[in-house]
């Protein structure tokens, strides 16, 4: 049972952003890369599924993310197969979870990892939570519903986070 899947991570929409004097991520540009990124999967990769890994915003203020958050799931929404997101640190600067899950077509009182089946796979998005350049975590009440999920998963899984799920510490990580 084959399962194709889309990937698309940090996109980092918004203003540039430099750290230690570098310029290092290509906002300006992330517009145009999405969209070319929307009509190649369209066009030629056609995939069962896109995950959207997070980091979609360069976090500047909650209004102008709410903006900018709307423009990348307006770009996403013309996709031809569902898209799973995913949330990332910088998308969580400004904008709570109500504000993600409201624009991702949840509740907004849904929590900011969930599960669904896709082509005979059962895929699940958690949601990683920085201690900024620190270190990064999965809450307790997220790893019970993690591990109660699992235990009724009848199909092969495929987990998908923001953050490496190897133990990290942050200090000095410039990325």
């Amino acid at each position: 049972m084959d399962l194709v899947v889309g990937l698309v991570t940090d996109l980092h929409f918004g203003p540039e952003a430099s750290f230690g004097g570098k310029l290092r991520k290509l906002t300006a540009q992330a517009p145009a890369l999405l969209e070319a990124f929307v009509e190649r999967m369209n066009r030629e990769v056609r995939p069962d599924v896109v995950i959207n890994l997070g980091d979609d915003l360069e976090d500047e203020s909650h209004e102008a993310d709410r903006r900018r958050y709307g423009e990348v799931m307006a770009i996403l929404g013309r996709l031809d197969a569902p898209v799973l997101h995913v949330a990332g640190n910088h998308d969580t600067v400004y904008l709570g979870p109500s504000d993600l899950a409201s624009m991702w077509g949840k509740a907004p009182e849904s929590p900011l990892y969930y599960a669904t089946d896709v082509g005979g796979y059962h895929l699940v998005v958690l949601h990683t939570q920085e201690q900024k350049d620190v270190s990064v975590r999965i809450d307790d009440a997220q790893l019970a519903w993690l591990e109660s999920d699992l235990a009724a998963a009848g199909a092969p899984v495929l987990v998908f986070m923001h953050h490496s799920a190897a133990d990290q510490h942050l200090v000095g990580n410039r990325w």
